[in-house]
């Protein structure tokens, strides 16, 4: 909520950032790690009776207030993400699939309301999805984007010296469009092993997750793991001309200390999760 009245930064239309002097801070950033453990708690706490619409309902009427929040700063990105977060949350927590059907309609019923809420440069966006054809300033980055990666070919064409992202024809290049940047430089190799590597670490949370001896460090797991694996796919989904472009950062190699710093928190919450998974014995010397 204080993004709404004291957020110190604009960013393309946005409210999100507050400044500490020291460094800057991305609140919804870590509202994710937060949300996570949240909801974890309330379906580990409800450990199989989640088939109740009263548990579901407990459950949504958390975490909408800082959705609400987010996608006013706006954030719809970040509101998008965290959602689909908590949905893969509920499924793995048991949730009826008449309910599942049921939040379906009413995501659909809303979602013209959602259309007229959101921010003119977010209905371009996605408009410019649709119609890329269309003259419009804005598909230019994602014009370069294409031509970094295609021009990346096999080997790339070396480390720090992509031509689109060196001169600057790519903008946004540490961030949004960090993936066209690797695959330029290091070509489609590198960037199936960025894939490896994201994959790989989605298995690892998940193991954690199955070696968990309680319901509440599985479900943390698992929303990790969905929220990195949801996240990636958004980020390269936009840098392929798959997804409307969005402001998502890709985990743990996108430039930002704050989407890093909550990166960080959430693989410490896993490792706490594993250490935990049996009593320590202590033999005395």
């Amino acid at each position: 909520m204080a993004t709404l009245f004291i957020a110190a930064e604009l960013t393309a239309g946005t409210l999100r950032w507050l400044d500490f002097r020291l460094f800057p801070v991305q609140p919804s950033e870590i509202a994710k790690i937060i949300i996570i453990i949240i909801t974890a708690k309330i379906l580990a706490d409800r450990d199989g009776e989640m088939n109740k619409f009263r548990n579901l309902a407990l459950s949504m009427a958390l975490i909408a207030p800082p959705l609400a929040l987010i996608f006013l700063q706006p954030d719809l990105g970040t509101t998008i993400i965290i959602a689909v977060v908590w949905l893969v949350m509920v499924l793995m927590g048991g949730i009826h699939l008449f309910h599942v059907g049921l939040l379906g309609l009413v995501a659909l019923l809303a979602s013209p309301v959602v259309w007229l809420t959101m921010a003119d440069y977010q209905r371009d966006r996605v408009l410019l999805f649709v119609n890329p054809d269309q003259a419009d300033p804005g598909y230019f980055n994602i014009q370069q984007a294409l031509i970094s990666i295609g021009s990346g070919g096999l080997l790339g064409k070396g480390f720090s010296i992509g031509t689109q992202n060196q001169l600057h024809f790519l903008r946004v290049r540490h961030t949004d469009f960090i993936f066209s940047v690797i695959g330029e430089e290091l070509g489609m190799l590198g960037a199936l092993l960025l894939f490896a590597l994201i994959f790989a670490l989605i298995w690892r949370i998940m193991r954690a997750a199955d070696l968990s001896g309680d319901p509440f460090g599985r479900l943390i797991c698992v929303g990790i793991a969905a929220l990195i694996f949801f996240q990636s796919f958004v980020n390269l989904g936009v840098n392929l001309g798959l997804l409307p472009v969005t402001g998502t950062p890709l985990p743990f190699v996108s430039f930002g200390g704050s989407s890093l710093f909550a990166s960080l928190i959430a693989l410490g919450l896993v490792q706490s999760v594993l250490m935990r998974r049996k009593t320590l014995d202590f033999e005395r010397v």
